[in-house]
């Protein structure tokens, strides 16, 4: 295959895959459009209801609502309609709240819809400017993530006895962080950090090149154990619904694998304990290099203080990932349980991570309508908090932009000290 060839059937996968990640959002944009509307319902008496209050039909609990601002005494209560149609409404009816303990039910004589679902996803967006402490704190929490994970890489960096000055290992991690916003899945950013990593010195640049794919083992434990403890502290939650339970197996079956692979993969040398792999070793170059990299991440994954703090690292990382999120929906006036609110959003972050289009786009929006709906989130909100969770990413990227301008030229590179030989520690 010609050079030009390849570029082409590049070229082509790329198109492909941000086809399908914009079909899945107009997809998900059609049927907000569709089956979601505001509507205002006149009450029969003074009531007082806090923003983000579930209600629904009390003649069709399939019909719900949500509560868009505060009522305090007043007669008029605006909700948008999650699901059913408001040709089936009644003239009169009543609506039970489902969210707030202190209300039990509303009666309404009349109805008028307002407006429809997307203009109500572009009111959404702007109401974050009212709280726009939240959607600032989003932002300081989604960059203090990305600064955990940063000092994690680095303790992996010194562990190979490999000298970066932190001001370079910054650059070239907010350059991954703008690269993911772009390319398939969450490891896309990973091989650009790699190979900016690896231009750092002349000598040691397969080690150099690990360090991303080490950094990147040590954070895999987290995104399991997690959310698997989150989970297991509200079984209540998690068994109730089919999707969380199912996500609920599946981690424990990942963590039980995951433990199985580390210790047949770890516990001892393995080309010193295969005859294959030593005469691979000595007889080619590419054996050569695959017992550098393993000793390389042996050395790693098998130093406890690197890997306990790697851990303790990757925790505050997720954690504040998921409260950037977190404040962020509270930015959008929605009303969710933290605690429920940390799992399902952990399992949406996973799915977007997959590498099947440019930047997560569909995947992040469909895995949260689909997981938020089990807490009463709306889907034209999880839509929105999906957007919300793009551009504040794609922000931090844009210092990664800017670093990657001055990375671009390889002028002025900071020297770097030899790799030792990880094989003899």
């Amino acid at each position: 295959m010609t050079p030009r060839l390849k570029k082409a059937v590049k070229f082509a996968g790329f198109l492909a895959r941000l086809t399908l990640g914009l079909g899945i959002v107009a997809l998900l944009l059609y049927r907000i459009d569709t089956r979601t509307c505001c509507i205002d319902f006149s009450l029969t008496e003074p009531v007082t209801i806090a923003a983000g209050t579930t209600l629904t039909d009390a003649a069709d609990p399939s019909r719900v609502f949500v509560a868009l601002a505060g009522v305090d005494g007043g007669l008029l209560l605006e909700t948008v309609q999650r699901k059913g149609t408001t040709a089936q409404l009644a003239g009169g009816g009543t609506l039970t709240a489902v969210s707030e303990a202190g209300i039990q039910s509303i009666s309404w004589k009349a109805w008028r819809i307002s407006r429809s679902g997307l203009s109500f996803l572009g009111d959404i967006i702007r109401g974050t400017l009212d709280r726009w402490p939240w959607l600032a704190g989003g932002f300081l929490l989604f960059f203090s993530g990305i600064v955990a994970i940063t000092v994690r890489w680095k303790l992996i960096l010194d562990t190979q006895q490999l000298e970066l000055a932190w001001g370079r290992i910054f650059s070239i991690s907010f350059v991954g962080v703008f690269f993911n916003s772009f390319m398939p899945g969450a490891v896309g950013g990973d091989l650009v950090r790699g190979y900016y990593t690896s231009r750092e010195s002349d000598r040691g640049k397969t080690e150099l090149f690990l360090t991303v794919v080490i950094d990147r083992m040590l954070g895999l434990p987290s995104l399991i154990i997690l959310p698997l403890v989150v989970m297991a502290l509200q079984p209540g939650f998690v068994f109730s619904n089919t999707l969380t339970r199912a996500v609920f197996l599946v981690l424990i079956a990942a963590a039980f694998v995951f433990l199985i692979l580390f210790f047949l993969l770890f516990k001892h040398d393995l080309f010193e304990k295969l005859g294959f792999l030593r005469r691979l070793e000595q007889k080619a170059s590419v054996g050569s290099m695959l017992k550098r990299a393993y000793s390389a991440v042996r050395l790693c994954v098998t130093h406890p203080g690197l890997v306990a703090r790697g851990f303790g690292l990757s925790i505050l990382g997720q954690v504040a990932g998921v409260a950037a999120g977190y404040s962020l929906i509270m930015a959008l006036g929605e009303q969710v349980p933290f605690t429920s609110f940390f799992t399902l959003y952990l399992m949406a972050t996973c799915v977007a991570g997959l590498p099947v289009t440019p930047g997560g786009l569909g995947l992040r929006e469909a895995a949260m309508v689909i997981l938020l709906s089990a807490v009463g989130v709306p889907a034209v909100t999880s839509v929105a908090l999906s957007l919300l969770v793009y551009v504040v990413g794609l922000a931090c990227g844009a210092v990664g932009a800017l670093a990657f301008i001055c990375l671009a030229s390889p002028q002025g590179r900071a020297p770097t000290a030899g790799a030792r030989d990880p094989a003899r520690p």
